[in-house]
């Protein structure tokens, strides 16, 4: 038994779950402005391979592209939070 694999579909699918598994995280950072708990490496990493994903795509799928594009802003989101919560706690304190 054999089955055909519409590529486009699957890299649309890829897509859809890796980004809506991503937009929790955001939201909950987005909302408490809080990133204590959360592993600054594992976003660095992720984030940079994320980037080397979207350069491979780049001519390969588009659909592939556009999902790590999108994951890059989402994931640098988290990581600008991780960098500065520090700062933005201390300018809290002070005001």
């Amino acid at each position: 038994m054999s089955f055909c694999i519409n590529h486009d579909f699957l890299g649309f699918m890829a897509s859809l779950l890796t980004v809506g598994s991503l937009l929790p995280q955001v939201l909950r950072v987005y909302q408490t402005q809080r990133t204590r708990d959360l592993s600054l490496w594992r976003y660095t990493l992720v984030f940079l391979g994320t980037s080397l994903w979207g350069l491979y795509f780049w001519n390969v799928n588009w659909i592939a592209f556009l999902n790590e594009t999108i994951c890059v802003v989402l994931y640098g989101y988290i990581l600008y939070m991780k960098l500065t919560e520090k700062q933005r706690e201390e300018n809290n304190f002070i005001l």
